[in-house]
């Protein structure tokens, strides 16, 4: 997505998000795909704080991405205690992150470098 397109996107998410008469269900996916582009964009806290503000539940795929945003963005940001904290409540929380319930990989992973934390996981089920 060019900048561009990231910009107005932005705008139509925080359009949405500014009409109070936008119902629950709708603004939490607003939400999110503010956060997914906030985050596209390299803009993590700000990403963050979008993806914090879903109130209600997501269908389980975008939840899933949602939570991995999260702890990606975390990540980018040498935030790694926090980042495993996000993913070990995710774990406990029975839908866990797409490597199963336990985030080791990603322990060994995330102190290496961000990019390498990142990338570790190879969307295939495995590390």
């Amino acid at each position: 997505m060019s900048l561009g397109q990231h910009r107005e996107a932005r705008e139509i998410f925080e359009k949405l998000l500014a009409d109070q008469s936008t119902p629950a269900p709708v603004r939490d996916q607003a939400w999110f795909y503010l956060g997914k582009v906030l985050y596209a964009a390299g803009l993590y806290d700000a990403s963050e704080r979008a993806l914090r503000s879903v109130t209600g539940s997501l269908p389980v795929a975008l939840d899933s991405e949602r939570r991995l945003l999260l702890a990606q963005g975390l990540m980018y940001r040498e935030r790694f205690d926090a980042a495993v904290a996000e993913l070990d409540g995710w774990a406990a929380r029975g839908t866990g992150p797409p490597m199963g319930s336990s985030t080791s990989a990603w322990r060994w992973c995330a102190p290496a470098a961000p990019s390498v934390a990142c990338s570790c996981w190879t969307g295939s089920g495995s590390w």
